[in-house]
C-alpha cells in the first residue's frame, strides 16, 4: 500500500459490510452477556462475603458465651453442685405430684359426670308415662 493510495473500507463493499455488522452485533452481545455474568459473579461474591461475616460473628458470640459459662463454672464446688441436683430432684418430684393430682381431679370429674348422666337416665325411665287422652 502506497502513501497516497486509498484503502477500501468495509462499508464500501456490501458483503463485507454485512459481515462487519454481524461481527459488531456479535461483539456487542458477547459484551452484554459478559457484563451480566460479571454481575452474577459479583452478587455471588457479595452473598459469600455476607455469609462469611455472619458466620464469623456467630462464632464470636458463641466464643464469648462459652467463656462466660466457663468462668462461672470455675468458681463452683462439688457441694453447691450436689445441692443443685437435690433441688432439681425436689422440683421434679413436686411437678410430678401436681400433674398426678391434676389428672386425678380430671378423672374424678369425668366419673362424676358419668354418674350424673346415669342417674338422670334412670330417673327418666322410672317416671310413669301418662297416657294422653285424645278427643275426637
Amino acid at each position: 500500500m502506497r502513501l497516497g493510495q486509498k484503502t477500501k473500507s468495509p462499508a464500501s463493499h456490501p458483503q463485507a459490510d454485512l459481515g462487519y455488522r454481524q461481527k459488531k452485533v456479535c461483539i456487542v452481545l458477547i459484551l452484554h452477556y459478559a457484563t451480566r455474568i460479571m454481575d452474577y459473579i459479583f452478587i455471588g461474591f457479595l452473598i459469600g462475603f455476607v455469609a462469611f461475616c455472619s458466620a464469623t460473628g456467630l462464632a464470636f458470640i458463641a466464643h464469648v458465651r462459652l467463656n462466660r459459662w466457663e468462668t462461672a463454672m470455675r468458681d463452683i464446688d462439688w457441694q453447691v453442685l450436689s445441692e443443685l441436683t437435690l433441688d432439681v430432684a425436689k422440683l421434679k418430684k413436686s411437678a410430678q405430684k401436681w400433674q398426678n393430682n391434676e389428672n386425678a381431679s380430671q378423672k374424678v370429674s369425668h366419673q362424676e359426670l358419668l354418674q350424673q348422666a346415669l342417674i338422670q337416665h334412670q330417673m327418666q325411665q322410672q317416671q310413669p308415662v301418662r297416657p294422653r287422652i285424645v278427643e275426637k
